[in-house]
């Protein structure tokens, strides 16, 4: 494992930025997400209606409902999210709230508004992709596309889809698919085995929702620890791709208390998408809680935006609390890639 990815690329020159909202919330920001495009380097950071204390280390100091729990406002005892967006530059980062005013109807259930959603920039257009869970009253969580648009000052969402499970029947909460930056209205699925779905917004279902179809699933899975999930998006890397999935290590603690750790690795697919070379897994900060939704490589120089080529931008949450924006390079990340039988990884039967 390696331990702190942050002090170690510190050391070999990179840099973090802290990332916040001017915000009369004072509860968590957490899970933001970049996309450069042309001009423009958008974000999104994820502000949620609540603090986490997750107690760390050899966890001595628990609170009286466990290792993990959530603070809620006394008025307030919803999940609610609310997303702010906007862009970086050399000079300042500015965000502002997401109006969604347009098509937000009364919530059905308590985890409210649409949740770690990944920026991506399709045909131009500027999406936000995530998961709501507010539209059954059983909390059935499936994904969603936004479309935003700039408004003057600030954001809007103008339009919304929700949308179908290719062969997952009537599972309970799909989330965590993140979009391939180079094929519009694709996103990977699932990563052990790998499975790739394409997003079919001019046909609407049914039930409602817009349809997907499987497009590739990989005949090889591998004995990882942990099951591999979705993290960033999924970006070029030299003949391929590369993005940083998460591994969660769900349990209970001593006395029967919902805890969990979480885990990163970058994983490179050659470009039929099967899986080639990992990192070890990692933590950013050592931190139990940590969530990387965010990763964006700098192919050229841009004076305006104060990024050079062969940078490697990567953002993530930290105990749901804070939200960083951690800079290194190609070389780092090359370095820390190796064949998966250098690890041990091994094909197994599906």
């Amino acid at each position: 494992m390696i331990n702190n990815l942050t002090k170690i690329a510190l050391e070999k020159g990179g840099d973090i930025t802290p990332l916040l909202v001017n915000s009369q919330y004072k509860t968590g920001l957490l899970n933001p997400s970049i996309f450069l495009h042309k001009d423009n380097f958008y974000l999104n950071i994820r502000h949620v209606q609540y603090s986490l204390y997750h107690s760390e280390n050899k966890q001595n100091f628990q609170s009286r409902w466990g290792p993990l729990s959530y603070l809620h406002p006394e008025n307030d005892q919803t999940l609610t999210t609310v997303n702010y967006f906007g862009e970086i530059n050399k000079e300042e980062i500015s965000v502002s709230k997401v109006d969604t005013s347009l098509l937000d109807v009364k919530p059905l259930w308590e985890f409210v508004g649409l949740e770690d959603a990944r920026v991506v920039v399709w045909n131009d257009d500027i999406w936000m992709c995530g998961v709501r869970r507010d539209t059954t009253t059983n909390g059935q969580g499936r994904m969603e596309m936004s479309k935003v648009i700039k408004d003057v000052d600030h954001y809007k969402e103008v339009e919304r889809y929700r949308l179908d499970t290719p062969n997952s029947g009537d599972s309970y909460c799909e989330k965590n698919w993140v979009p391939l930056n180079d094929k519009p209205f694709h996103f990977l699925k699932w990563s052990n085995p790998i499975e790739i779905v394409k997003v079919d917004l001019s046909t609407k279902m049914e039930n409602g929702f817009f349809k997907c179809d499987q497009v590739f699933l990989s005949d090889k899975k591998y004995n990882f620890q942990r099951d591999l999930r979705g993290g960033s998006n999924i970006v070029k890397w030299g003949q391929g791709y590369l993005t940083v999935s998460h591994e969660v290590s769900l349990f209970k603690s001593e006395l029967g208390n919902k805890d969990a750790f979480y885990y990163h690795r970058f994983l490179y697919l050659n470009k039929d998408f099967e899986v080639e070379k990992c990192s070890d897994y990692f933590n950013f900060m050592t931190g139990h809680i940590e969530f990387a939704t965010g990763l964006s490589l700098i192919d050229n120089d841009n004076e305006k935006l104060g990024i050079k080529k062969g940078e490697v931008y990567i953002t993530f949450g930290f105990q749901d609390n804070s939200a960083f924006l951690l800079k290194t390079n190609n070389d780092f990340v090359d370095g820390l890639l190796n064949n998966l039988q250098e690890w041990g990884i091994e094909e197994t039967t599906k």
